[in-house]
Parts: C-alpha cells; structure tokens; sequence
C-alpha cells in the first residue's frame, strides 16, 4: 500500500511539474515585458499579502495539485487493474503511460480549445484530427489491454462508468417554480460590446426575435463606452461626472453614493435584486451597490493571475464541469479566460440563480452577456460549416467579433426560456441594452475640411478610446411590457429620437409609480409625447498605447498599465488614487448635438483644443477660441460647464471666461 501511495504521489508530482514547464514557456514573453516596465517595482508585496489574495492563491495551489494527485490516482488503478499483467509491476510503464496521457490532453486541448495559448491559434486539420485520435486509442490499448483478464477488471470499469453517470448527472435536477408575487419584475439583459445594428435574424436570431416585439431606439448612446462606467450610469440615472465611475475599476470610495442605484432604490420597495455577469475583472459591482445574489466569477486579483495560470489542458477541460466550480472560483463560468470558455457553465449558474429566487416577492434582475468583448475568441460554433461569415476574411478583429455574436445570441436564448419558465416574464418590464459599441478598421471615415484646410482621417478601435467615433459611443436599447404572460404593445413616439442609458432609471421607476429623484440626468421613456431637449456628453477612458490600434498585444497592454492599479484589503482590483489625477489628463470629451459632435481634448500646442465635426455634411473644422456662431458657442459652453472639475477644463480659457460669466 505504501508503495502505491508513493508511485500515486510521484505520478502527480510529475504531472505538477510538466504543467509548471508549460506556464514557463507560455508565460515568458509576458515575464519580461513585466520585468522591463514598472509593474514589478509599483508593487506593494505586503499590501497583497494582507488581502484575500493569499488565501485564494493557495486555495488554487492546493486545488491544483489535488486535481493532478486524483487524475494519477485514477490512471494508476486503471493501470494496476486493467493493463497486461507483463506492465503491472514495472512502474517506469505507469510513468511513461502518464507521460503519454499528457502529451493526448496536450494535444487534444490543441483540438478543442484552438484559442488557447498552448494551441498556436489554428483550427487543426483532419489528418492531425485522426492521428491524435490514433494515438488515444493506442494508448487506451495499453493500458486497458487487459481489463478482460479478471473480475477485478470489469468490476472497475462498472465502477468507472458509474462515476461518469453521477458527473453527468451532477446539479442537472430542474426546480418547478410558481411566482406568486403581483407586482411586475424588472429584468435588464445587456450584451457586452455589442452594436445595435448587429442582432438580425442571420447572425442573433433568438434576440433578433423579441428586438421585432419591442421599443427599439434607433439612436441611444453611453456617456462612457465602457463596462463599469456604463452600468453605474444605467443603475444611477446620472452622468459619470456625477455618480464618480469616471473609469473602469474606479475605487469604491470615489464612487458618490449620493446618488441612490436602482437595487438598492427597489429593495426599498421590497424587490430582491440579482447581478449576473460572466466577466467580471473590469466592474467590482457587488453587494455594496444593492445586489442580493451575485452570479458569475469570483471578483478579485485572482481574476488576472489566475486567468494566465488556468490556461493550461487539465484545466481547460475540468473547467467545463460544476464540480470544478468550488474549486477553482475565478475560472468557472470566466469568459475572461476566453481559450476555453463555452458558455454553458454561466448559463446554468444564471438558470440557477433565478430558481433560487423567492417565487412571492419581484425581482430585479441583471444578466450581462460578455462574449462579444475582445478577444472575441470562440471555442467552437456552427458557423464554421455555415459559411456565411467567408465575406469577413481577412478582417482580422471584425470577423472574429462576427463569430462570437452567435455564442451570445445562443446564451441569450437559454437564459430567456428560464425566465418565462420561471414566470417571471408573466409580470415584467424587460429592456435589452449594450454597455458600449465597437470600433474596427473597417470603420474608418474621412471628414473634408470646412475651411479649407487638411481633411480628418477618423479611425478608432475598441471602445472607451475616442468621443467622436459612433460605432463606440451608440449601443442598443430597446424595452418590452409583459402583463398576465402576454405581450403589451405600447406606442412610442420617441423611438426615433436620441436617448441614453441613462433613461432606463427614471424609466423604471415612473413605471412602478416610484417617485423620481429631481437629481436625475436621465428622462423617463414612457408617459411623454416629447423628450425634452438636452445635451449628450461622452468622455473616454484610460487607454495605453497597446490598445489604440486593430491588433491589441494583451501582455503588452497589461505591462504599461499595471502600475496604475492596486490591490485592496479585500482582494479587489482598482486605480491607484494618486494616478487619477495624471490619467484625468489623458480624457477626452464631446457634446453630440444632431449630426454635430464638438470633441475637447489636449492635442498638443499645435493643434486646437476644440474640433467640430458634422456628420451630415462629413465636414469638420478645428476651434481655437470661443466660437462665433452662437450654436456651436452654446456647446462649448455645455461642455465646460459639465467637465468644470476636470483638469484641462480649469486649464481652458474658453472654461475660464464661462466660469466668470456664470459667476456674474
């Protein structure tokens, strides 16, 4: 028995190590890029020490190894018990046939998840398909040759295969529920990065669908394309300069919680609240801003170091099981961790997180879809053999992003037919948002001097990085009424006109009869004739040169931005707050007023601060000092006034001379 235990123990040492030397490899062009910047010496070891961190990083290491020690303990008991008996009692034979066996999930993790590193990034072709297959079944002969020999052989492979029933079977039970509660739930379904003229019936059908049943907004936009900063105006009803998210992974304390988030305004009202999202690494969104049950991703540091040490064959395969969940928190249902991500695992933990709801009181849901973000990776779809993404080849980003919107159509499908089957679409105001839009080359545009000068080339990529660029600021928008299980039609006359994100707050409350707070930058979308006339500001975020062009180097990215973070006593990842004040300077920012967008920004002393650009006419014109058509004047103005704490607005003369007349 001893000497089991040790040949079990040295199998998964062995295991250990050759996983070791693939981080090694993997990872050593991301180690020097770190070790040249600044992030290894802007880091506080002691301050990570004492946060969570330490704890979940042994938690990992333990899970780790443990996987690796129960994987060679099922391979030796295969092999004492079902190989030839010539290979039982040499254990060189049990570590070659492991040896082996990690080369076959090697491979195959080449197969099924060709986006992981280890992979190459390529589809595999049938001739390597078939020898790897080859190769699985030579080694299965060896070691399984000679499982007929006894009972002791067929008694393991019962045991084996009712052990794989019991996994698949795991968590598979189904809850039936009955809402009792009369008042209407509140549900808020949003893609990540996804454009509003992208779900058809080609490539999003399921959305596509209920998109055709509802007020759709032809023209809604973000004040900040970018994930956190876009919910917290959703959730607030108030711009980025108000609520604080002025970036992602803003610090919980700069955040102004004046300003009430719908959660916690609903709880008021008796609602529970639900936040679901499968990537969670840029939006610290948790209980603190009123949500009862979290789905998704642990949050924390160990979402970026653990997403580059999961990128390994053992791993990528567990992953796709529930039971990997407990142990090991920030992969499961991770689609930061995009190499090996299908989907499934985060729709079963949102499916299961409305069946855990209380059926007697409403509910306030959020579920968030992140497939369409960067890198846009996929693991496998029917698309490959449909063939009509070939019109994409060669555009690099746009095609890959073209492929994911299935993947999130597919999830949205699933998660909505949980929804009705709960019965929470019987009583329900559903809206159907993005957080931002997407830039790609192929979006670039040139703009004709209207004064005789140069003309603009327009090119901006991802999102978050430019104030004029459309395809980054506009998102979807669009809402349904469901009363007793049907559909409600309800007429719109503002579908057409310019809206926000920012007017789903006072939306849902005017709905519910909730009384709005006179702080909000946002106009109810139901009940009027008319919205009011207003201004649309749009400012960027924190963006490194790495991703300011179409082919984003993510270790590079992470080594010219890390040094602007920090850890938290609680493990979570945000700004450093003696960094806010420089990256403030970096901003850029735009009032949308019609086809006009007048963008702000420090463009160096040769060139002019203020730039105006008219879509309609595709024309644009730079603005040194106070501009003399009384229009464009008002929007400058608009401007200062509403970024007046920030920097370059202090900075600005235009600024100063409308701070000193609105002081009269």
């Amino acid at each position: 028995m001893r000497k089991d235990m040790a040949r079990v123990l040295w199998g998964g040492c062995l295991l250990i190590a050759l996983n070791v030397a693939l981080l090694a490899v993997s990872g050593a062009s991301l180690f020097g890029k770190l070790s040249r910047g600044r992030v290894m010496s802007s880091l506080d070891v002691g301050s990570v020490i004492n946060t969570p961190f330490l704890i979940d990083f042994f938690w990992f290491v333990f899970s780790f190894s443990l996987l690796n020690l129960l994987v060679a303990f099922v391979l030796y008991v295969v092999w004492r018990c079902c190989s030839l008996s010539k290979f039982r009692g040499d254990s060189r034979v049990f570590y070659l046939l492991l040896l082996f066996f990690f080369l076959l999930i090697y491979l195959w993790n080449m197969v099924l998840f060709p986006w992981s590193a280890l992979a190459g990034g390529a589809e595999k072709g049938s001739v390597f398909l078939w020898g790897l297959v080859s190769g699985t079944c030579a080694w299965l002969l060896v070691i399984g040759g000679g499982v007929g020999s006894g009972f002791r052989g067929s008694k393991l492979i019962v045991g084996v295969l009712g052990l794989g029933l019991l996994v698949g079977l795991w968590d598979s039970s189904s809850k039936e529920i009955v809402v009792t509660s009369a008042r209407p739930n509140i549900i808020i379904i949003g893609f990540d990065s996804l454009r509003p003229e992208m779900p058809s019936e080609r490539y999003m059908p399921n959305l596509n669908g209920y998109l055709q049943q509802s007020v759709r907004f032809s023209d809604a936009v973000t004040p900040l394309p970018r994930t956190f900063p876009s919910w917290m105006s959703l959730l607030t009803g108030v711009n980025p300069v108000k609520h604080g998210a002025r970036f992602n992974l803003m610090p919980y304390s700069l955040i102004n919680h004046d300003f009430k988030s719908l959660p916690k305004r609903l709880k008021e009202e008796g609602y529970q609240t639900l936040y679901a999202m499968d990537e969670k690494r840029f939006a610290n969104i948790d209980q603190r801003y009123g949500f009862d049950h979290l789905v998704g991703p642990k949050i924390g540091v160990g979402d970026f170091l653990f997403g580059f040490l999961s990128d390994l064959p053992v791993l990528n395969m567990v992953r796709q099981f529930p039971l990997s969940e407990p142990f090991f928190p920030y992969v499961y249902s991770n689609r930061a961790l995009s190499a090996s991500y299908m989907g499934e695992d985060f729709v079963g933990e949102v499916e299961d997180g409305i069946a855990d709801l209380d059926a007697g009181l409403p509910a306030f849901m959020v579920v968030h879809f992140c497939e369409p973000h960067w890198p846009y990776a996929y693991v496998s779809g029917k698309e490959r053999q449909t063939g009509w993404l070939s019109k994409f080849n060669g555009q690099g980003n746009f095609q890959n992003y073209m492929k994911s919107l299935p993947r999130a159509d597919e999830q949205f499908g699933k998660v909505i037919t949980a929804l009705r089957d709960a019965g929470r679409l019987e009583n329900a105001l559903v809206f159907f948002v993005s957080d931002h839009g997407e830039g790609f080359a192929r979006d670039a545009v040139t703009f004709s001097s209207a004064v005789g000068g140069r003309p603009f080339e327009l090119s901006a990529y991802g999102h978050g990085t430019n104030v004029v660029q459309r395809f980054q600021f506009q998102v979807l928008m669009a809402y349904q009424v469901y009363r007793n299980g049907k559909l409600v039609s309800i007429p719109s006359s503002q579908e057409r006109d310019r809206v926000s994100l920012l007017d789903i707050y006072p939306t849902v409350l005017e709905y519910l009869g909730i009384e709005l707070p006179k702080t909000l930058d946002g106009y109810s979308l139901i009940g009027r004739e008319k919205i009011p006339e207003r201004n649309f500001f749009v400012e960027t975020d924190f963006n490194v040169s790495a991703v300011l062009n179409g082919q984003i180097d993510a270790d590079e990215a992470f080594a010219q931005g890390a040094s602007a973070y920090r850890v938290e006593s609680n493990g979570y990842v945000s700004l450093r707050p003696d960094k806010i004040g420089q990256i403030m300077r970096q901003k850029e920012y735009s009032v949308l007023s019609g086809d006009k967008v007048l963008a702000f920004g420090d463009y160096g002393k040769e060139l002019a601060p203020f730039r105006l650009f008219d879509y309609s006419a595709m024309t644009w014109r730079p603005i040194e000092g106070e501009d003399g058509d009384p229009s464009i004047r008002e929007m400058q103005l608009a401007l200062c006034r509403q970024f007046a704490s920030d920097p370059l607005m202090l900075e600005q003369h235009v600024c100063r001379s409308a701070r000193v007349a609105d002081a009269r």
